[in-house]
């Protein structure tokens, strides 16, 4: 019998500004400590602190800076430095101090290498901005928690680059995880469970089989949860908890002031939702554990009040299901990029396998003139930007359409349900708002998209919302 590992991530906000809530997370882990029979293992976010008279992350702070060293403006790393000095001097004992600041000193060190490669290269990007981030976030967070919980009377370790088990490629900006690589890495994790101690690693950084330093995507934290219950299923009973600030909704609360809790849900259903706008957990995490084809049982935790859970099952529990309409959500700022279809394969294989990007949905295509034209929803128009005269030499009849907003509705048994389309779709019908394309994926698919104009994306899930919690 495998024994019990809970791998619990716990995000920046969780922590409060400048680790406040520090004390709160600790007694958290001994909660968690005697579920297992090892660990916990513990994967943190960079922290908040206050930056420029807001609260911002660590993470934020450090691209500003970064941008300000290629502007050839070189500022203070105080802002990244002092948060952590902070919690030092409030949660780490006495005998503790001396080891923690020599490794505070070692990240400095580091942090100013990388500042100074930005300067001189006029570039915040690549390796020198991994780096930067890595070493003012999660790799110092990492090592801040892990002395905390000694100086709390718990055993504790914590990862360090030499040992590092997240191998990815070398899109330093945007890593993909690999996993064959990463399995030859992990040896040295499973030491760490003996004599009770209590592993800690950061999320979000991986390093490329040489040895430099790599980030995820924004929020790939979960993502580096994910990895490592990939990495360690096979020996242990692995639970994937994810400690928030609150657990998910059927809506976004800032459009919708009644949006209440959801406590099951499906991986394609987390996916689908996360992807479309849902923020509490990263799609790109629910889409790898769903494509590796591993059973993990994933729970999202309220750390203020941890009875409240939403569970994410690989198949969903239809027996704790009401409404067929889970969760109803909306992401602005999309673009559609249409062209002659004859270039559609080549277009397609270009943005997955050169650019490794898949932030994109294929849309029905049309006709016109005698004439067929392929369509792709992407659901950040930023990146279109970015790229668009790439896109452009595909075909001479490229059209991209800005300035767009996808809703979308979620819920693996839609298909099975009567008048689902009526409930999307008569909002829109009754308050004249001009729907771009409608889309309805069942009754596996689990999703009805659509896509309006930016503007009235607020109004319309309301809507819908007030009408699907009527449907049973």
């Amino acid at each position: 019998m495998k024994n019990k590992l809970i791998i619990s991530k716990f995000g920046g906000g969780v922590f409060g500004v400048n680790g406040e809530n520090i004390p709160l997370v600790i007694n958290r882990i001994k909660k968690l400590k005697k579920q297992c029979d090892v660990g916990p293992l513990i994967i943190v976010s960079a922290p908040k602190t206050y930056y420029q008279n807001k609260i911002s992350s660590i993470t934020d702070v450090a691209i500003n800076i970064g941008n300000e060293y290629a502007n050839f403006n070189p500022i203070s790393i105080d802002p990244l430095i002092n948060p952590y000095i902070e919690c030092e001097k409030k949660f780490i004992t006495k005998q503790y101090k001396k080891q923690f600041n020599d490794e505070l000193y070692k990240a400095k060190q580091k942090i100013n290498r990388a500042l100074n490669q930005i300067l001189d290269n006029r570039r915040c990007v690549d390796v020198n901005r991994s780096r930067l981030l890595a070493y003012s976030g999660e790799m110092l967070m990492n090592i801040l928690i892990s002395y905390v919980m000694k100086s709390n009377g718990l055993k504790s370790t914590y990862l360090t680059l030499k040992n590092w088990p997240i191998i990815t490629d070398d899109e330093f900006e945007n890593a993909n995880f690999l996993l064959s690589k990463s399995q030859e890495r992990i040896s040295d994790l499973k030491k760490m469970f003996k004599n009770g101690n209590i592993p800690c690693i950061g999320g979000y950084i991986g390093i490329t089989e040489d040895g430099l330093e790599t980030t995820y995507e924004r929020g790939g934290s979960d993502r580096t949860a994910v990895n490592i219950s990939m990495l360690l299923h096979e020996e242990y009973d692995v639970i994937l908890d994810f400690e928030k600030e609150g657990i998910v909704l059927n809506a976004d609360p800032k459009i919708v002031k009644i949006a209440k809790p959801i406590f099951n849900l499906s991986y394609n259903e987390a996916h689908i939702a996360g992807r479309f706008g849902m923020k509490i957990l990263d799609p790109f995490a629910i889409r790898e554990l769903r494509e590796s084809g591993i059973n993990i049982p994933v729970v999202l935790t309220n750390v203020n009040n941890p009875k409240q859970i939403t569970k994410i099952d690989r198949i969903l529990n239809t027996k704790i299901t009401n409404s067929p309409i889970k969760i109803v959500t909306g992401k602005n700022n999309c673009a559609i990029i249409e062209l002659n279809k004859k270039s559609r394969d080549t277009l397609e294989n270009f943005i997955i396998k050169v650019k490794r990007y898949r932030e994109f949905i294929e849309l029905m295509p049309y006709e016109k003139y005698g004439n067929e034209y392929a369509r792709f929803l992407f659901l950040d128009a930023d990146y279109v930007k970015k790229h668009e005269r790439e896109f452009k030499s595909f075909s001479s009849d490229v059209n991209i359409r800005y300035n767009l907003a996808a809703i979308t509705l979620v819920g693996d048994q839609m298909g099975e349900t009567p008048g689902i389309m009526a409930i999307a779709l008569g909002p829109a019908f009754r308050d004249k708002i001009n729907i771009e394309d409608a889309v309805f994926l069942g009754p596996q698919g689990g999703m009805v998209l659509l896509i309006i104009k930016e503007g009235e994306l607020g109004k319309i899930i309301s809507s819908i919302h007030n009408a699907s919690s009527e449907l049973k």
